[in-house]
């Protein structure tokens, strides 16, 4: 089962304004609309969280960068290249740790102005420019909850953190059997892999699981497609016999 907290997402329409004048006050109604003599900027992109699977991919933490989830037709965004999937990194040269942060740094920045974003796509590192467009009258703007966020990528930071610890766990173990039986086979290495990939994905058991060897490998020791990582098997005999590695859904002593 998927964390709760890792299923949630908030998107948000990024698109604020340009920075009030001095001298120029806000209306008198009080809801924070601009002055009808500033045109409000609109980078025009769709943001949230950045999914665990795409932190994982792209070697990101916790607090870096922002998630696009889509792209306006016809705004800056769209103009420059920003796809769906893209994390920014940062806007004009300054690094992005919150949603707010980024709404923050396009309000500082005025219709026409030149906006460069900095891009994580498949490993890649890209920097797009493009000058921003007016934020259309007829579209309303969402709020970005900050303490959520931060309550979000804190808890965020704390379970890419567990994960790691089980994946560096599970790398030692398997390091050790290595040394103590070389001979494994090609095999043995993909359902390494594979076990890395679950536990990366968030997939988790609440038993705790080893490596262990048993005198031959049984066919219960095959996972279902639905089963978790849990307790682990490596089957094997004597050193230098090649030894496989699988995980079964019942729980050894």
């Amino acid at each position: 089962m998927r964390h709760p907290l890792r299923s949630r997402s908030l998107t948000c329409l990024l698109a604020a304004s340009a920075c009030v004048l001095a001298g120029i006050a806000r209306g008198d109604d009080g809801d924070g609309d601009y002055p009808k003599t500033v045109e409000p900027p609109m980078l025009g992109v769709y943001i949230g969280l950045i999914p665990d699977e795409v932190l994982q991919r792209e070697g990101l933490g916790a607090n870096e960068g922002v998630y696009v989830a889509s792209t306006i037709s016809g705004s800056a965004a769209e103009h420059m290249g920003v796809r769906a999937g893209d994390v920014l990194l940062s806007y004009n040269g300054d690094p992005l740790a919150t949603m707010g942060q980024l709404r923050t740094d396009v309000e500082s920045s005025a219709v026409g102005s030149e906006a460069q974003v900095s891009v994580r796509r498949n490993g890649q590192t890209l920097t797009l420019s493009a000058p921003l467009e007016k934020w259309p009258e007829s579209m309303g703007k969402m709020p970005i909850p900050g303490a959520w966020e931060r309550a979000m990528r804190d808890e965020q930071a704390k379970r890419l953190d567990r994960d790691r610890q089980k994946l560096d766990a599970l790398q030692a173990q398997v390091a050790a059997l290595d040394e103590r039986y070389p001979a494994h086979t090609a095999d043995d290495d993909q359902r390494i892999a594979q076990l890395e990939r679950r536990l990366l994905s968030g997939a988790d058991s609440p038993s705790p699981w080893v490596l262990t060897f048993t005198s031959a490998p049984r066919a219960s020791d095959e996972p279902a497609a639905s089963d978790l990582p849990v307790p682990i098997e490596v089957a094997g005999s004597e050193a230098g016999v090649p030894w496989r590695l699988s995980w079964s859904s019942e729980p050894r002593p």
